[in-house]
Order: C-alpha cells, then structure tokens, then sequence
C-alpha cells in the first residue's frame, strides 16, 4: 500500500516537505550627516560560496577543491584563507590577529590537539584528517588544508549555517567564468559592501 498503490502520494508529500534554511545577508543602514548627505552607504557585490553539501558528495573532495583555488588564481581572483600558517614548507606560524588566535585556538582543542602543537604538526594532521593523497605536493597540501580549515572553523562556530565566503566581492568575468565552466559546489550570492564617501568621520 505504501510503495505501490499510495506510492506516489507519499512520494509528493514527501518532496513538498522538504525545506532548507538560508541566512540572507541583509543592508545595512546609510549614515547620513545632519543635511541629508550620506556618508556612508551600501553597494551591492556578489559573493561566491561553497556548497559543502554537493563539496562532500564528490568523488574527491579534495581535488575539486584544488581545482576552484586553482580557477579563481588564473583568473585574478582572491580567495578567503585564513589558516595562519605559511603556504610554503617548511612550514611555520604567521602574525596572527586575535580572531585567527581564538579561531586556532579552538579548532586545536576540538580535534584534541595540543595547543603548542607546531606548524608542522598541524599540517601533518590535517593531510591525515582530510585524507589528503600524498601525491599533492606540500603547496597543494597547504592550500586544501586551508579551505578544509575554513568549513570546519564556520562548522564549529555556528552549527554548520554559517556560509563560507569562497570568493568576496567576485569580478563578474570570474563568476562567468566559473559559471560557463560549470564548476561544482559554488553558488552565487548577492551580499553588500559598504560604501564611504567621506574620509573623514573614522569613527563611522
């Protein structure tokens, strides 16, 4: 009765059931002076995010990864990387903000890590966490372990809703690009920027 004579029914009402939960970036407000003037305003951008729901049901995970880093450099773009350690062996600690310390901080404690655990050390974890093929060189390591950094650091502060920015404030020639390419597990998002057209005020 289930499978065949009521089958289908169930089968809609399961797939109108289904719902998704999506944080919209809101504007936030302009800041004008006592005249009218605006100060401060807000122009639209585009971000380009990962999808780590169709990331994690790839093949390789790893080297679709290295694939997105890899299109985004040949065509001009930045990347968010915020792993502090250095893209090149041997491998060391950057200068840290007090974000990128906390950041650390945390993600050493909850993969049960020490917290004076080196560089080295860290990156020998994360090839064997993210199962990363020793084929990749040390550069291709670091820069696979730095986006797998990112998910898991966003995972962890906000149960998993929080987006990570792949891309902020895309050319449009890159997410073309990437578009006509049809690239896997990258979305494209409006988001906003903030827009000052005074230099004085710092304060604002």
């Amino acid at each position: 009765k289930l499978q065949i004579i009521q089958g289908e029914d169930y089968s809609e009402k399961s797939a109108n059931s289904i719902g998704t939960v999506q944080t919209v970036t809101a504007a936030r407000g302009n800041i004008l002076d006592r005249y009218g003037r605006v100060l401060v305003s807000n122009e639209a951008c585009y971000n380009i995010t990962i999808n780590t729901s169709e990331l994690f049901d790839e093949k390789d995970p790893n080297a679709v990864i290295l694939k997105l880093v890899n299109f985004v450099k040949e065509h001009g773009g930045t990347y968010t990387d915020t792993l502090p350690v250095t893209t090149q062996p041997p491998f060391e600690y950057t200068d840290m903000t007090d974000a990128q310390k906390t950041a650390l901080k945390a993600y050493l404690k909850d993969h049960d890590m020490n917290e004076s655990a080196s560089a080295v050390e860290l990156m020998s974890y994360m090839r064997s966490r993210y199962k990363i093929d020793n084929n990749y060189s040390a550069e291709d390591t670091r820069t696979i372990a730095g986006l797998r950094y990112e998910l898991n650091v966003r995972y962890a502060a906000d149960s998993g809703t929080a987006p990570y920015v792949f891309v902020q404030d895309a050319d449009m020639s890159l997410i073309t690009a990437m578009l006509e390419n049809d690239l896997p597990a990258v979305n494209v998002e409006t988001s906003y920027v903030r827009k000052y057209s005074t230099q004085y005020a710092a304060h604002i």
